[in-house]
């Protein structure tokens, strides 16, 4: 931990350097009262403060803002969260503005298909391959799991604990496979955590990945990232049990507007009623069993067996 405040400081120290002189020791007033506040992450306080004072812009003036923010060449929602970020820090300096107004449009996410994430996990280095089959089977945050630690995973019952959600997110509690249970066990065990810092796992992907997708010559390859494994678990998941409050579960949203977008996503994808089924029966407990634990759903009795069924 010490370690890591350290870094955390050096991150600051190296953020503050953009700033004129005359102003940093407002930010670093304002960065301590929101650490108080219990923000943490250093990096999101400064930084939109920082982008807009590299354009130009004089934190202290709201008209100045608005013309850096009116010349930039950023798109429309971030835009708009630079000018939410500054308008906290304004009302901490004890000014006031009229927030300008941006028309924000919101972006699909792109869905890989899932040989194209298994031939990037196959290529990988192990660590960063392990990273990103956790990834795919859990639907978190890079964030949620750079932060998991050894004491997370039960390996006895195969469960990883999300213990350290972000932007709100609830904890879960999420089932891994046989293969991902052996790939973290193959992982030396030198400190709590299982991974490395973000920064230097986003480096060591970033590199891999151009590499895998020249050789792969597959270009869709340098489309994926962290966040892709979530966007194509999320869409998954809805496709599999068409329940967007058990997706809603899945990925930990506290709020079901979050999950709606799969919806909208699967339905392109695969399209509406259109999906085809496999169904079978069982006429015994060890039948049933047998056929819920390879995916099948209970549907109805009829003529004295059980039938189920599962997308094909």
């Amino acid at each position: 931990q010490e370690r890591e405040m350290a870094c955390l400081e050096t991150a600051k120290t190296d953020l503050l350097k953009e700033f004129p002189t005359d102003i940093k020791g407002e930010i670093l007033r304002f960065v301590a009262h929101r650490e108080n506040q219990g923000f943490k992450n250093t990096k999101k306080i400064i930084s939109p403060l920082r982008c807009l004072t590299t354009r130009g812009a004089d934190l202290r003036d709201p008209e100045s803002v608005k013309e850096a923010l009116r010349k930039a060449q950023i798109d429309e929602s971030t835009k708009a969260s630079y000018a939410i970020h500054y308008e906290v820090f304004l009302e901490f300096i004890g000014g006031s503005w009229q927030r300008p107004r941006y028309r924000i449009h919101q972006k699909l996410p792109w869905i890989p298909k899932e040989e194209e994430l298994d031939q990037l996990i196959a290529a990988l280095s192990p660590k960063i391959s392990t990273l990103c089959q956790t990834l795919k089977e859990t639907g978190a945050r890079i964030g949620e799991i750079a932060a998991l630690k050894w004491t997370d995973i039960d390996f006895a019952q195969k469960v990883l604990y999300i213990n350290n959600p972000e932007k709100g997110s609830f904890p879960r509690i999420k089932r891994i496979s046989d293969k991902l249970s052996a790939m973290l066990n193959t992982l030396p065990r030198r400190r709590e955590y299982v991974f490395s810092r973000k920064k230097s796992l986003d480096v060591s992907y970033y590199r891999q990945r151009k590499r895998i997708a020249f050789k792969l010559s597959n270009p869709r390859i340098l489309k994926i990232g962290f966040h892709t494994f979530r966007h194509w678990y999320g869409t998954m998941s809805y496709h599999k049990v068409r329940d967007i409050f058990q997706t809603k579960l899945e990925l930990g949203h506290k709020s079901v507007r979050n999950t709606e977008i799969y919806v909208h996503v699967e339905e392109a994808l695969f399209g509406i009623g259109s999906d085809e089924f496999v169904s079978a029966v069982a006429k015994n407990v060890e039948e049933a069993r047998k056929l819920v634990e390879v995916g099948f759903d209970y549907i109805c009795d009829f003529d004295g067996v059980k039938v189920f069924r599962k997308r094909k």
